[in-house]
């Protein structure tokens, strides 16, 4: 009797150790829908452990993610595919933009390892929480903030910008207790196209904003377009006001690189 109890353990603990067994899930609608309905993935959804590409199909479409989910690691790979976020997303890896669009605009994105957008590809954060880990975020890409009136919430994360970061309103915040730091690369591009305060410091953190490519004010009215107070602002790089004013309100080193009025 005891040797089949024996038999029996090993067999529940293999089929344990099965389920855990990362595995990768690739898109298999043309038409879009939503995350959470497994034949949209082959007739099961991705879990925590595994891979999922967002690849090419027939059609572009659109991917809706409006519960929590969790994964290890994520790929968009396809100009075709589209990933829109409304609800809480967990990358235990890295996220991989390589092509394609990711839409963030509520609750929030948590990566813990690090995130990469294209040149080919874009992302547009129009609400909610962008969350990183050890390994940061690279643009190579095009990324546009847009969220009117409204404060996104950035945390535990440093940026590398070597594309474009397009801000057309709402105030990106560095979480409370936090620490952000934002580089723009000699290749990178930060252009505001409209007033208000771009960027601001929560409670108990800290902010970098440095600057060795191009920050721009392309856009809005007279109204300054505002570096808030506390973000300590480097600059090696260009500043070009070519409508308004801009505002460096935290002070640093502003004297270094170019700074033209137009």
């Amino acid at each position: 009797m005891m040797r089949y109890s024996h038999f029996f353990a090993i067999l529940f603990v293999a089929f344990l150790g099965q389920r855990a067994i990362a595995a990768s899930y690739t898109w298999d609608n043309a038409t879009g829908g939503n995350w959470n309905a497994a034949a949209n993935w082959g007739g099961t959804k991705p879990g925590s452990t595994d891979t999922v590409t967002l690849g090419a199909l027939a059609n572009p479409y659109t991917v809706l993610l409006t519960d929590t989910e969790s994964i290890n690691v994520l790929d968009i790979t396809s100009a075709s595919a589209t990933l829109s976020i409304t609800a809480a997303l967990t990358v235990n890896s890295s996220a991989n933009i390589s092509a394609g669009t990711l839409n963030l605009s509520g609750s929030s994105l948590t990566i813990s390892g690090s995130m990469t957008v294209g040149s080919g590809a874009a992302a547009n954060w129009t609400g909610g929480t962008l969350a990183g880990g050890s390994g940061g975020g690279t643009l190579y890409g095009t990324l546009t903030v847009a969220c009117g009136i409204n404060t996104l919430i950035i945390s535990g994360n440093t940026l590398f910008n070597a594309g474009t970061l397009a801000w057309t309103g709402g105030a990106i915040n560095s979480a409370q207790y936090g620490t952000v730091v934002l580089t723009n690369s000699p290749t990178g591009v930060i252009n505001f196209q409209a007033d208000g305060t771009a960027f601001m410091v929560g409670y108990s953190s800290t902010a970098t904003l440095v600057n060795q490519g191009t920050i721009s004010k392309t856009g809005g009215g007279l109204s300054p377009t505002s570096v808030g107070w506390s973000v300590d602002f480097r600059n090696g790089g260009v500043i070009s006001a070519q409508v308004g004013v801009m505002n460096f309100e935290g002070g640093g080193i502003l004297n270094n690189g170019t700074t033209t009025v137009t």
